[in-house]
């Protein structure tokens, strides 16, 4: 399983852009996620809670929101939580939840495939309640964990800006707030998690987006999106923010007011003088033609 995995993972950073997986891929994680599925349906009694100790601890860390202890259970070299019996039903069940986990990053859209495909209702309905109460918290924790470090490594533009992203999560809300800021600008991208993700999508919300068309804005939402949904958080983030330093590159704070975003339209310098190449802000320029009643640039005096 761990050799599976691997495989998976090591796919997966070389197709960053969310290509669609290669035949064998799909086959190894479908195949994979059914055992998975088959030995956590496996429970003793009627009772659909019963899921052994293991499941049930790994659900208690995950309502505590403690992060560091349940990211330490799915960690394959971590034998404190193994049984007596290594092939005990409640040993089985902990490493087919740690295989898994490992699915639900590399190859969700394989686990949401299969989950789908499952003919009864009630086991479909038992798995999902394990995804949601012992599995989601530890992906989410692990997802957002990995895009912090990759994006606070990044350079998002010239050795000369100030440019920086950074991720907050608020883990009992489920909720990850990554920041884009340079100069006066900042942009958030707020990522709210279901509880049974990522069998269910991520809601995605940008409540001070700037300077950007929507008609581009939708294109990088979906673009967004699409990452998440094949487990490429921090890939996805990572596009978002290159894109976003590659506007604003190169800029500089509008002569008139001094600011990069303008403080009531929130849109970006734009207007350009001919012949000194300095960026106005439209409704900064368009209000010293009316209050000078002259048509030239500010700065150089030539016709603008």
């Amino acid at each position: 399983w761990d050799a599976v995995l691997e495989g998976l993972r090591e796919a997966s950073e070389i197709d960053e852009v969310g290509h669609e997986d290669p035949p064998m891929e799909v086959s190894l994680a479908t195949s994979l996620t059914q055992i998975c599925f088959a030995l956590l349906n496996r429970h003793d009694g009627d009772d659909d809670e019963d899921v052994g100790v293991h499941i049930n601890r790994l659900s208690t860390l995950a309502a505590a929101g403690d992060a560091k202890g349940v990211l330490a259970a799915f960690d394959p070299t971590n034998d404190s939580l193994q049984a007596d019996d290594p092939h005990s039903t409640d040993m089985l069940q902990l490493w087919a939840a740690r295989a898994l986990f490992g699915l639900l990053r590399v190859a969700p859209q394989a686990v949401r495939a299969a989950c789908d495909a499952i003919p009864s209702g009630k086991a479909r309905e038992h798995l999902q309640g394990i995804v949601s109460s012992a599995l989601s918290f530890a992906v989410i924790t692990a997802d957002v964990q990995s895009a912090q470090q990759i994006l606070a490594s990044k350079n998002w533009a010239s050795s000369g800006s100030q440019a920086r992203a950074q991720v907050r999560y608020a883990a009992r809300a489920r909720q990850a707030t990554v920041t884009f800021s340079q100069s006066d600008l900042s942009v958030d991208v707020v990522l709210t998690f279901p509880a049974s993700f990522p069998l269910a999508p991520v809601k995605i919300e940008v409540p001070n987006m700037v300077g950007i068309s929507e008609t581009r804005f939708r294109r990088w939402v979906l673009q967004l999106q699409k990452q998440i949904d094949v487990g490429a958080l921090a890939t996805g983030l990572s596009y978002w923010f290159s894109n976003l330093a590659s506007i604003v590159e190169g800029l500089e704070d509008c002569p008139i007011c001094y600011s990069l975003v303008h403080l009531t339209s929130r849109t970006l310098p734009r207007s350009k003088c001919a012949t000194c190449k300095h960026l106005f802000h439209n409704e900064c320029i368009f209000k010293w033609f009316r209050t000078s009643t002259k048509n030239t640039c500010p700065l150089c005096q030539s016709p603008f």
